[in-house]
This record gives structure tokens, sequence and C-alpha cells, in this order.
């Protein structure tokens, strides 16, 4: 993935920014790598005076609670003193951690795609840029970032994969679609960022209906920050949601985007998360939903023929579907006749130039 970045946000930086002096420093060619959440965890411990176990799995698994607390206050109570006087700790760390780990790349889509803010040239003139730099304000305070984090790396979902995934896609095909057709982007990467942040907020027996609940919860949680506009398109990103006759284009962005980042099969066996293409997409999605029924399946390829329109669209317009060092729509321009308008047909003319 080229040369190693440099993060705007550094471990080192954290620990001289804020003061803390912890008895080992972070060291590349040592233990606590800048790039490992274990370092975070780590150095907090040490910064707070708790002695290291040789285990640190209950930390980690007080911690990914504290994360899913501050999401969601309400979910759960306090964890206690030492989690939380730990936790004020390790959340600045980690979110350096997140950086670090983006600017040294790999395979995972989460580092290859990390989250970065809009430009300002891209937030102002929007209806939803206030609301986008209130929810930039609300990430860092709640440790959205990394919280997903924790889930991927130290409870092994792949859920940063795919919401950096989805939130990157987005933004790439976004900010191409914009040059030829009006795209709020504070308000599409708004709501791509946290699209599935309801998953951390479904607790005990809830957590069995996940992908049916995680809606409301991301409802809750867009509300309870005052994003009403970003929450709109971030809860009704489910595919049904097509069945719709009108839908923001920020909307079917989002849809589409979530529909393409999946689950694949992994090189070395097993599966890992993906961008794949609509095709393939179709497929898996189909094979999971349970216990479709004729009347379903139809319904079911009906929403997906109308992302296969969009994709059309997008195509017809010069979009290139794949962001850089990914390759997986392997699908070729339609053909659009001599002197069409495209735009403007869409928009209801008669298209001719």
């Amino acid at each position: 993935s080229g040369s190693p970045r440099r993060p705007q946000v550094t471990l080192e930086g954290v620990l001289k920014a804020r003061n803390w002096r912890p008895r080992r420093p972070p060291d590349e060619r040592g233990e606590l790598v800048p790039w490992s959440l274990d370092t975070a965890l780590r150095l907090a411990l040490d910064l707070v005076g708790i002695p290291e176990p040789a285990d640190l799995a209950a930390w980690r698994a007080g911690l990914f609670e504290e994360g899913k607390r501050r999401l969601f206050p309400g979910s759960i109570g306090p964890l206690g003193r030492d989690v939380d006087g730990l936790a004020d700790v390790f959340f600045p760390l980690a979110g350096a951690v997140v950086g670090e780990q983006a600017a040294r790349g790999g395979e995972a889509i989460s580092v290859r795609m990390p989250f970065s803010p809009l430009d300002a040239s891209e937030i102002d003139g929007w209806p939803s840029g206030q609301e986008y730099r209130r929810l930039l304000a609300a990430l860092d305070r709640d440790g959205l970032l990394v919280t997903l984090a924790m889930a991927q790396q130290w409870c092994g979902f792949s859920i940063a994969d795919h919401v950096l995934g989805v939130t990157g896609l987005c933004l790439w095909i976004g900010r191409q679609l914009g040059r030829s057709v009006g795209v709020d982007l504070p308000l599409l990467h708004g709501a791509a960022v946290g699209h599935d942040v309801g998953k951390f907020g479904c607790r005990g027996d809830e957590e069995r209906r996940i992908p049916w609940l995680h809606y409301f919860y991301t409802h809750v949680w867009y509300r309870a920050h005052g994003l009403p506009g970003l929450g709109h398109i971030a809860t009704n990103h489910s595919c049904w949601d097509l069945e719709q006759v009108r839908l923001p284009m920020e909307t079917q962005l989002l849809i589409y985007a979530d529909f393409r980042v999946k689950d694949g099969p992994a090189p070395g066996g097993g599966e890992r998360m993906a961008l794949i293409s609509l095709k393939q997409a179709f497929g898996t999605i189909r094979d999971k939903l349970a216990d479709l029924d004729e009347a379903q399946l139809r319904r079911y390829e009906g929403v997906y023929r109308k992302l296969v329109d969009l994709e059309d669209y997008l195509l017809a317009l010069g979009v290139r579907l794949d962001p850089p060092s990914f390759s997986s729509s392997g699908k070729r321009k339609p053909a659009i006749p001599a002197g069409i308008d495209l735009v403007a047909v869409m928009a209801g003319g008669n298209g001719q130039e």
C-alpha cells in the first residue's frame, strides 16, 4: 500500500500533549509498538497506577463494555471507578493507535480506508454542515472509532472493516457523483460512519435481534446528539427501504455501499470483510436471508434491480465504482445514445442536448 503515512495524531504526541509520562514509552522495536490497542491499554494501566496483569482479557472486556456505555449511557450503569478512570486515559491513547494503524497500512479495509473528516470546503455551504461538525465532536467524545476497533481487534467482529469500508466507498462515489448532480457530502459521510452504531445499543436478549433492532438504536444515538438529518439517512439504510418510490441520493448511495461491503472468501480460507461486486453481494445476502418464500424473493430481486439501475447510472456519468487498490465490480459503462443528457432525463426533461 505504498510508503507508510504519518498519522495526524501520534501516540507519542498524545502523551506529550497531556503531559503523561509512562515508565515505559512506546517503542516500534519493543513490546509497546504504537500500532497495538494493547499498547494503549498497557500505557493506561501504567499511568493510572494499576499493576499490569499477566492476562489483559478482563481489562479488554471492561473497556469494551465502557465503550458501549459511552455510546448508549442508558443501556448499562457505571462499570466501577477503576474502569472509569482507566477509560479516561485509554480512549485518547487508543484513538491515536487507530491513527497509527492507518498510517502503517495493511490489508484490512479499516486501515486502507480510515475515517478522515471532510475538508472545510466540502462542509461549508451544505444545510447539513452544522450537524456534521457536531457529529465530529460526538465521535470524539463518545469514542465510536475506538469502540469499533476494540470490537474488531479484541472481540473478533469485522464491524470496523464494514463500517469504514461503507463510509469510504460512500465518499469515493459521492465525491465523483457530486461533479454531475448535487450530493450533500456532509450528510452522506456523517450518516455512513454511524449507520451501524445501533449494534452497540442492543443488550441481553436483544443481541439475538441485532439485524432488526440496530436501526432503532442508530436512530436513538443520532437523536440523542441532536443530529436528525444525519440520523434519518443513517437509520434508513435497509435494502427494503429501496421499495419506496423516491429516496434521497445520499440514502441510495449508503444502501449501495452497505450492500457491497460484505464478508467474502479470504485467500487462506474462511471469510473476511471485503469490497465485492453488486452481483456477488446479491447472492451473499440472498443466502443469508432466512426462509425466503417466493413472494419475498421477488421483493428482494426488485430492490436489487434498483441498485443495478443506480450502478448503471453512476457508470454512465463516469463514476469509477472501486476506490484505488480495490477491484471488484468489473462492470462496464452502459451505452448511452449520442446527444442524450442523462442527468436531464433523470430530472424529468427530454434530455436532448
